[in-house]
């Protein structure tokens, strides 16, 4: 895998961060408790709908392959959360379950970069119905988000 820097100080700077760490592999949050050691993180959501026909067995074979691959990851340190959710109400053809991923900035950009984890999502964009993941902003970058949020409506006259 290639230097993630560049790209971790972009993301950063959008979101509020502060440069590389003395670590040299962690970003600080902007905002950190008084130890100053409070590391940002980010997280991913993996949600799909129903399995495309014929491909049942399949989607399932998907979901616990990739139950067991994040747990590894969890349970290796290389991510800070993993859980998996199916839907009790709903739309199922739409949206069945998701995963919810989480981790420092740079674990989950190292994460993206991954093989495994590019073929799982591969595979699953094949399987089922829906495949999508989005970035989520997790604890620290809530409070930019939020106080840019305030910003826009008073600046909007609201």
């Amino acid at each position: 895998m290639g230097d993630l820097r560049p790209l971790l100080t972009r993301t950063a700077h959008v979101l509020g961060w502060k440069e590389m760490g003395p670590q040299g592999n962690r970003l600080r949050a902007a905002r950190h408790d008084d130890s100053g050691e409070a590391f940002m993180e980010t997280g991913i959501l993996i949600r799909w709908g129903a399995p495309r026909p014929g491909r049942e067995k399949d989607s399932l074979d998907l979901f616990q392959k990739s139950v067991d691959y994040y747990r590894g990851l969890v349970a290796d340190g290389k991510l800070g959360y993993f859980e998996p959710f199916m839907l009790g109400s709903g739309d199922s053809e739409i949206e069945t379950g998701f995963f919810i991923i989480k981790g420092e900035v740079t674990q989950v950009f190292e994460l993206l970069d991954d093989q495994q984890h590019r073929d799982l999502m591969a595979q699953g964009s094949v399987l089922v119905e829906h495949y999508r993941f989005d970035m989520l902003a997790v604890g620290e970058s809530i409070k930019r988000w939020v106080g840019d949020y305030k910003r826009g409506l008073s600046a909007a006259g609201v």
